[in-house]
């Protein structure tokens, strides 16, 4: 089995999150994962309120923590892939918009970010379809989180079915019926920012050592997920 955490932020790269790389791989090794999606905060707000004056400097800033994380995981022999907690402006918190969404991208590799601005502003059903060709895996994080409004399960491969994070009330029952009678593929991940958020994540039957890999693992449907909440 191969303990996998699929939902975690990083200092510097998300403004709730509170834990640097070198933590955070020493809290997964104590915890016995094998693996850990990146998958900080992405969003056109972000980039302004970390004083980027374009996308590429955001971009740079998000793929150094990412490498970061990824050296001290390695000094563990933790795996960490690339992803990315995906908000496009249609379904932003920080815009004047009815429905707020977030969306978690797994399998992609840093190619994507060349195509981030564009993504966040084309919208969900553009990524989507943007991914499926790319063969990443495009899916709703804590979809029934209290400030969310966003519901379109014909844009997703998979939703977050339990979110660990202990300061959000994120209805994980709902969620869960959600991903199953919509036929989705279901996640668990404990939307790691503090020290004490390694709660969550899925067992996969077989290690994983490439962003394809995952993705193939995920969708033969025998993983398992967990919660220690």
């Amino acid at each position: 089995m191969y303990k996998l955490e699929t939902h975690l932020h990083v200092a510097g790269t998300s403004p709730c999150a509170q834990t640097e790389e070198k933590l955070i791989a020493e809290i997964y090794k104590k915890e016995g994962y094998n693996g850990i999606v990146y998958t900080s905060h992405y969003n056109s707000f972000l980039c302004g309120y970390y004083g980027f004056k374009n996308f590429g400097g955001y971009n740079d800033n998000f793929l150094r923590h990412f490498e970061t994380l990824k050296k001290e995981c390695s000094a563990f022999g933790i795996d960490v892939f690339f992803g990315m907690e995906f908000m496009p402006d249609e379904t932003s918190y920080y815009e004047p918009t009815p429905m707020n969404a977030e969306f978690l991208i797994f399998g992609a590799t840093e190619e994507i970010l060349k195509d981030g601005e564009t993504l966040l502003k084309k919208g969900v059903k553009y990524t989507k379809d943007y991914c499926s060709e790319r063969d990443f895996l495009f899916g709703q994080a804590h979809p029934f989180r209290d400030m969310i409004t966003y519901r379109r399960p014909e844009f997703l491969d998979c939703a977050e079915a339990i979110n660990g994070n202990p300061r959000q009330q994120s209805h994980n029952d709902k969620a869960r019926v959600y991903a199953e009678q919509n036929g989705l593929i279901l996640t668990a991940g404990s939307d790691f920012h503090e020290p004490q958020d390694c709660l969550a994540g899925v067992y996969l039957e077989s290690e994983v050592k490439t962003g394809r890999e995952l993705v193939c693992e995920l969708k033969k449907r025998r993983h398992t997920l967990f919660f220690n909440g």
